[in-house]
């Protein structure tokens, strides 16, 4: 198990997750009830993670994860 914190961009309580080897944005984003809107991303202003991605394989322990809705821009 690899422990993350999320948090939410836009403000308010932090959660903290333990994931396991497979764990995917998708999951995290179902766990913590979070629209299907919403992105997990490695900080402010960065590129989301794929819900597909396997978080385990590709955060450290203790990694801060930012959850905010996803924004398009020029469409």
């Amino acid at each position: 198990m690899k422990n993350i914190t999320v948090i939410p961009a836009t403000g308010g309580a932090y959660s903290d997750l333990g994931i396991a080897p497979g764990t995917t944005p998708a999951d995290v984003k179902k766990q913590l009830g979070l629209a299907d809107d919403y992105v997990l991303t490695r900080g402010r202003g960065t590129e989301p993670i794929p819900d597909s991605e396997n978080l385990y394989e590709t955060v450290s322990d203790g990694a801060k994860l930012f959850a905010t809705t996803d924004v398009q821009w020029g469409k």
